[in-house]
């Protein structure tokens, strides 16, 4: 005499399904929603403390999507500040950004750069990881809220 007993547990592949697409989700949605969240402060924060001549260095700091860090090549997500570098004729480009920050040398003096997105950077850091920190928190349960995942 034997008892069989079977047991059907129903949505587990559904709640599995939901788990997988999460976590392939956060690893670039969310990554990147936050890390743009804390270029964009940042950017704010350098393009207010740039030196202004003509208006053009402000215009061309820009916030970028890395093309090298991506989760398909290496699992990596990358965001950055560039000042955009290009021909004199281009209003939208500023060719002098990195002299300005790092320096240059004119016949045998050195310049010294004024260093202001390093110094901008060096100041805003911990705030700019709290909102890095708070927008990944809050993107984070968006989605599982999308996926119907209870999260308490």
């Amino acid at each position: 005499m034997s008892n069989d007993y079977s047991i059907r547990i129903q949505g587990i592949a559904e709640i599995q399904r939901a788990l997988f697409q999460l976590n392939a989700r956060l690893g670039e949605r969310v990554t990147r929603l936050a890390l743009r969240k804390g270029a964009n402060f940042m950017l704010k924060q350098v393009r207010a403390i740039a030196p202004i001549k003509t208006g053009r260095l402000k215009k061309a700091i820009v916030v970028k999507t890395s093309k090298i860090h991506t989760v398909r090549k290496n699992g990596d997500v990358g965001v950055y500040l560039v000042v955009k570098s290009g021909k004199r004729d281009n209003q939208k480009t500023a060719l002098y950004g990195r002299w300005l920050e790092r320096g240059y040398k004119k016949g045998n003096t050195r310049v010294a750069g004024r260093k202001f997105v390093t110094n901008t950077f060096n100041t805003n850091a911990p705030t700019a990881l709290a909102i890095m920190i708070e927008a990944s928190d809050m993107a984070t349960r968006q989605l599982a809220q999308e996926l119907n995942l209870n999260t308490r």
